[in-house]
């Protein structure tokens, strides 16, 4: 079985959340309560779960936007998954 990729992020509201997305393929899932947590992440793409975007602060989505600009990733919802991308 091949290993979920690295360089995605998974954001969810909380670990209930991240547990219910479990089968997203990615290593890194972060919930919208500690944005310490991302200081210094690197991502490519950012994908986040419906119940995130409802919980999620403008702080959040700042944050989100300007690491993806940076690392010329994108920031989606978890139905817009790009494998390849």
């Amino acid at each position: 079985m091949r290993k979920p990729p690295d360089w995605d992020l998974l954001m969810c509201a909380d670990e209930a959340d991240v547990a219910a997305h479990g089968w997203f393929p990615c290593l890194k899932a972060r919930t919208v309560d500690n944005l310490m947590a991302l200081e210094g992440m690197r991502f490519r793409n950012v994908y986040l779960t419906s119940r995130a975007i409802e919980h999620g602060s403008a702080n959040l989505f700042h944050h989100l936007y300007y690491n993806a600009r940076i690392s010329m990733g994108k920031v989606l919802h978890i139905s817009d998954y790009r494998e390849n991308e």
